[in-house]
């Protein structure tokens, strides 16, 4: 927790969620990215591969297999209320699971740490003090939506 916090400092609340109630964009996940690259760096890779990778992939695995989620379809026949309960349910896994999930597939894409963090350094840099949009991450680290995806 400590850890996470203190990476908050640096990204702090500055990544503007996007307003569509899907998108996982936000400070948590580019903080809980952080935070496993200072883990895996200073616990070791087995580490961090148990503690992050492998509980973010399970929550992966249990948000694409939701019910409300394979079939958004029932949700019209629910109240709104209702609806704001089941998708809110799914709002941690979203920003602390999957976003670090699809950064972690942009590390890899741009091929490796090293290049990667170079260009989150960048980015922060260009933006103290200013909020970070999706379309600014995607854009400093020349990514896509679709080639950080998660299938």
């Amino acid at each position: 927790i400590l850890v996470h916090e203190i990476a908050h400092q640096w990204w702090g609340i500055g990544a503007m969620p996007v307003q569509d109630n899907t998108s996982c964009w936000s400070a948590e996940g580019i903080t809980c990215y952080s935070i496993y690259c200072f883990m895996k760096k200073y616990l070791g890779e087995e580490y961090a591969q148990k503690q992050y990778i492998n509980v973010w992939q399970h929550d992966w695995n249990t948000y694409k297999n939701a019910f409300y989620i394979q079939h958004p379809e029932y949700l019209e026949k629910l109240s709104d209320r209702d609806v704001s309960n089941i998708m809110g349910s799914f709002q941690n896994i979203r920003l602390y699971s999957i976003m670090p999930l699809m950064i972690l597939k942009g590390e890899n894409a741009l091929g490796g740490t090293t290049a990667f963090q170079k260009k989150l350094s960048e980015l922060y840099l260009s933006h103290i003090r200013q909020p970070i949009t999706y379309n600014d991450f995607l854009a400093a680290t020349g990514l896509t939506k679709e080639a950080i995806e998660l299938e």
